[in-house]
């Protein structure tokens, strides 16, 4: 019936100026489709924001969690989602920054992302990215300096492998105490 995906985004989008029900199930169909490229099944969840916005998270949530896509694809649905249902966000962000399967800055930015639309489950997001060896270095850092950030320590859980002991004393410089109040003065 259609020579490509992108034939099906035309009907859909010819479809919507006479029967926007319609419109939003054939674009929520080919934004779920997983035979249909990312780019076009991100342009059908776009469409679908347009045409009916509750029905468009559901598509935005596959595309993100959907580890077969590419990462700056699964990122732009994750933002998208956020953008109409700040509240659907956090699983497919939560999905994005725990696969080790995505580049270090995407896994980043859905952390960060999680952090603004839901600063509670961000934790388990800068756990793994902190865990995660094959992360470099530098976004390992960022991660956990962001995680403290100025709410205080929020994911300390994040440096787990540091004695119970140290998570205090870092808990405690996070809070803005000086290493002389944490430790004492020194004996001589």
């Amino acid at each position: 019936m259609y020579e490509d995906d992108e034939g099906r985004i035309d009907a859909a989008e010819q479809l919507a100026e006479h029967n926007p029900h319609a419109a939003a199930e054939a674009f929520s169909a080919i934004a779920c489709d997983q035979a249909v490229g990312d780019e076009v099944r991100l342009s059908a969840a776009e469409l679908l924001v347009d045409v009916d916005p509750g029905a468009a998270a559901p598509a935005c949530l596959a595309i993100a969690c959907d580890g077969a896509v590419g990462d700056e694809v699964r990122l732009s649905a994750a933002e998208r989602l956020a953008d109409v249902n700040p509240g659907a966000a956090a699983p497919a962000c939560l999905a994005i920054a725990c696969d080790g399967a995505v580049g270090d800055e995407v896994r980043l930015s859905a952390a960060e992302l999680l952090a603004d639309v839901d600063p509670g489950a961000a934790a388990p997001a800068c756990v793994a990215i902190a865990r995660d060896g094959a992360v470099g270095d530098e976004v390992r850092r960022v991660r956990r300096r962001e995680a403290r950030g100025p709410r205080g320590a929020v994911t300390l859980a994040a440096e787990a492998h540091l004695s119970h002991q140290q998570q205090t004393v870092n808990l405690k410089l996070t809070r803005g105490l000086s290493p002389r109040a944490i430790y004492g003065e020194p004996r001589s």
